[in-house]
């Protein structure tokens, strides 16, 4: 959430392919941006 508001990441998508190809986030799971919107900001920022 911090990257897109502080502009080091312009959009979603750019996060998710950094998550995805660089950090090896799976894809299958639809990348970091998916799973953060399908669950509460709050349930996100504790893990």
């Amino acid at each position: 959430m911090r990257i897109l508001e502080e502009s080091v990441a312009l959009r979603a998508a750019d996060i998710e392919l950094v998550k995805i190809h660089g950090f090896g986030f799976p894809r299958w799971h639809g990348g970091l941006m998916h799973y953060a919107r399908a669950r509460s900001l709050a349930e996100v920022q504790l893990c």
